[in-house]
């Protein structure tokens, strides 16, 4: 009687597999994170509103909201950043949190929690449909 029971496997297939599975992930995450992101980004332009400013060359805050480029972080998790660009990025903390002399709107915070369902339901569907599942 043998002591011990030796299993083979050929796990090729399932190699081949999950190289493939890998370089749909990437897809997965450039297309599901930048149609999250722009959604987000819609509710931020709404929120953020617009000063009573009518000068022509004026920018608001509303039309001065960018989207990165996908980007890894300290974690190693992929995201994109909603920001202000360099006209009125500075304004957003403000804003955003308030100052001594202000009480703040919180419309990142309102972006985000408007918006998490359909977050959450576009990275559903990007998962299915790109990794047929």
């Amino acid at each position: 009687m043998a002591d011990t029971v030796n299993i083979e496997w050929d796990f090729s297939e399932i190699t081949n597999e999950l190289e493939k599975m890998g370089k749909d992930i990437e897809k997965v995450e450039q297309t599901a994170t930048l149609k999250a992101a722009q959604v987000i980004k819609a509710a931020v332009e709404k929120n953020i509103g617009r000063s009573d400013v009518n000068k022509p060359d004026y920018i608001h805050m509303a039309d001065d909201v960018r989207l990165s480029g996908l980007k890894e972080d300290e974690d190693g998790d992929k995201v994109r950043e909603i920001y202000g660009g360099k006209k009125t990025g500075y304004k957003w903390k403000w804003l955003e949190f308030g100052t001594s002399k202000m009480k703040g709107n919180q419309f990142m915070t309102k972006s985000l929690e408007e918006t998490s369902e359909e977050v959450k339901k576009i990275i559903d569907e990007e998962l299915q449909k790109q990794l047929d599942l």
